[in-house]
């Protein structure tokens, strides 16, 4: 068994075995106090872009398929209000894994590489009032799994401030180390929010995304979008490329930008189906050499790639019990920074915030008014 091989089986089993000890922290002892607001997720996600013509001969065509699992848990939860007795803090300790198989198809070679991609990470999650702030780090590799040689390793990492100014508006500011413009970039993070979360709402953030949401009706949520999307992997070659030759290590880069339309339907509470279509453009591949200090080379090859379309569909599960945190604005920002910064860039990103439920105030008032008369 290659070394690639080995560390994907210890990651499995590390997960085998976490999910297993959270399931029975989940059953706990009755009678015993929900300290989190956070509950354990996960989510499985594929995506789809047909062939296209490529000007090198050799490659012919390419095309990109991946499928993805992101999960995530609260490790270590604590919550409690300030002197004030209105002021209230939230913290979470959470582990992450994320897991991806892609394919990069090139037509013109005779061998197609399967690329494993694993990672697993830290996130640390504080909320005081009307302030967030949200640091990770998430060690990953991603190699072809026919490698025999050690897979290299890299780090994402994020340290992002939010600030729940009111309900309607919001802004974030941070820094992040990302690899989805098809290279490694460390980029200063800047956002904006407009509108509650828990209705329509528009949310601006560089350099993840860009998206208008909006509730349609009290299971479904629409999603207009214009996000990168893109990585960086090692394979080992099968074919001769250029000047290298079988059994090389290059790095395939490649980076899109995804404008499309996304559909959330809340099956049952704690599971949610996605479907996301729209076109890919901007899209761009290089290959370059694998240098054994991990630094970055310069691409041998390089193409920009004709738009296409692109196809989506996932689902996610929540699972466990949490405090209940409907219409506070500060944790809903919390959960929103948590899934438009995932590092596994895996997964539907619905956030599972509910829709505002105008029925209950309706309820809450008349409930009042029955008070009042009973007085």
């Amino acid at each position: 068994m290659n070394a690639l091989k080995l560390i994907f089986w210890k990651l499995l089993a590390t997960f085998i075995f976490l999910g297993a000890g959270i399931m029975s922290m989940m059953a706990g002892v009755p009678g015993n106090e929900v300290k989190r607001y956070i509950r354990p997720s996960l989510s499985i996600q594929s995506y789809r872009t047909p062939w296209r013509d490529l000007q090198n001969d050799t490659l012919s065509q390419y095309r990109f398929r991946q499928n993805a699992l992101a999960f995530y848990t609260p490790v270590w939860a604590h919550s409690r209000y300030k002197r004030d007795s209105i002021t209230l803090q939230t913290f979470h300790g959470l582990f992450t894994l994320n897991t991806q198989t892609s394919r990069p198809h090139f037509k013109g070679l005779d061998r197609q590489e399967q690329i494993l991609k694993a990672g697993i990470g830290i996130r640390l999650l504080i909320t005081s009032g009307k302030n967030t702030w949200m640091y990770q780090l998430v060690p990953f590799f991603a190699q072809d799994r026919s490698a025999k040689d050690k897979p290299v390793w890299r780090t994402l990492s994020s340290l992002v401030f939010n600030r729940t100014v009111s309900a309607s508006f919001a802004y974030r500011l941070g820094i992040t180390r990302t690899f989805l413009f098809g290279n490694r970039f460390t980029l200063p993070l800047i956002g904006f929010r407009f509108g509650a979360m828990d209705r329509t709402h528009f949310l601006f953030q560089f350099p993840r995304n860009m998206q208008l949401k909006f509730p349609m009706g009290k299971k479904h949520w629409g999603n207009v979008f214009l996000k990168p999307n893109g990585n960086i992997s090692t394979i080992q070659l099968q074919d001769s490329i250029s000047r290298f030759v079988p059994g090389q290590l290059i790095q395939i880069r490649r980076n899109e930008m995804n404008l499309g339309f996304e559909w959330f339907f809340r099956l049952r509470p704690g599971i949610t189906m996605q479907l996301a279509l729209g076109i890919a453009g901007r899209r761009r591949i290089a290959l370059a050499e694998e240098t054994q200090s991990g630094t970055f080379a310069k691409a041998f090859y390089t193409e920009n790639i004709a738009r296409s379309g692109f196809l989506s569909l996932g689902f996610s599960f929540r699972f466990g019990k949490s405090k209940n945190i409907d219409q506070h604005y500060t944790l809903y920002d919390a959960l929103n920074t948590m899934h438009t910064l995932d590092p596994g860039n895996a997964g539907p990103s619905d956030d599972g915030i509910p829709a505002k439920n105008s029925d209950l105030k309706k309820i809450q008032f008349s409930d009042l008014q029955d008070l009042l008369e009973e007085e």
